[in-house]
């Protein structure tokens, strides 16, 4: 079982490899793509947690990174797939599972910053979980992680003040508690090392209600 599983993580980085590198996306997109997300993310669902590899959320990162919004439609099975059940490997404490933890939030990271208009087509239930699970980030004590959520949930932000439509409900549902999230951290000693992007969180949303967003 364990030379098996090694297989499979070299498999995965070897895909992972070539996406770096691949120069037609969109026909890697229509051809390739469905037959591997459909292995990879049913096996992950499907498996026990101390078998799932954080590698199959790396390389659904990189494929997401690469070829951006030639992946819109495909991630909201992405999501279905990986989410909720890594979500629950990852938030029971802030130690088991590191690779997870640090993969899935590139996944979001990647999904926020090349397939925003995704995002806003989720149901409300789910978009909420994408929020609630960049705020765990940023309060994670884990710096990287941690460093990661606040990106996030800066360039969240600014997708948001630039989509007209989906603003005002998301500054009603989500604003007050952003804001007192984020003063959480910054005035808490075990987040020094995420000032700068505390500061332009918080700056940023001072700024929409100057605004009069």
């Amino acid at each position: 079982v364990r030379s098996l599983r090694a297989v499979k993580k070299d498999v995965l980085r070897l895909v992972e490899a070539y996406v770096q590198t691949c120069d037609n996306g969109p026909v890697f997109v229509e051809n390739f793509v469905p037959v591997l997300l459909d292995a990879i993310l049913s096996d992950y669902n499907q498996s026990i947690e101390q078998a799932r590899d954080a590698e199959v959320l790396s390389v659904t990162a990189t494929i997401i990174s690469r070829f951006s919004l030639l992946m819109n439609d495909k991630i909201a099975p992405i999501l279905d797939s990986v989410f909720e059940c890594t979500l629950n490997m990852i938030n029971k404490d802030f130690v088991e599972f590191p690779e997870h933890r640090v993969n899935f939030f590139k996944l979001i990271s990647a999904i926020n910053v090349n397939c925003f208009d995704a995002l806003l087509r989720l149901n409300r239930i789910h978009f909420k979980l994408i929020v609630d699970s960049c705020v765990w980030a940023f309060k994670h004590a884990h710096r990287e992680i941690a460093e990661t959520g606040l990106k996030i949930c800066y360039d969240l932000l600014k997708n948001i003040s630039g989509a007209a439509s989906a603003a005002p409900s998301f500054y009603q549902a989500f604003y007050l508690s952003l804001f007192t999230d984020i003063f959480y951290v910054l005035t808490d000693g075990e987040h020094k090392s995420g000032f700068r992007y505390q500061s332009m969180i918080l700056a940023h949303l001072f700024e929409i209600v100057e605004s009069g967003l």
